[in-house]
């Protein structure tokens, strides 16, 4: 018997094989890289904490300032200034 999948179900599998195997979803794994990214930039460049957001593919800055103190325990702007 053929199991149809829809496009959602097939989605929440993924979603959940890849918790299974990295112990985060995809979305985490994304945002985590995108954080790892703007610690670079803000590390080795001159570039403002403004252009560092943008280049690390966050849309919305605020969301970014809030993500990376979540993540990192300090703003972007005090993480550079170090």
């Amino acid at each position: 018997m053929s199991r149809s999948l829809s496009i959602t179900s097939l989605a929440l599998w993924v979603i959940r094989k890849f918790r299974e195997e990295f112990g985060y979803t995809p979305a985490d794994y994304i945002l985590k890289e995108r954080i790892r990214l703007a610690k670079e930039y803000l590390g080795n460049s001159r570039n403002n904490v403004t252009q560092v957001c943008y280049m690390a593919g966050f849309q919305n800055l605020n969301y970014f300032i809030r993500a990376f103190k979540k993540e990192v325990g300090i703003t972007p702007k005090a993480y550079q200034q170090r």
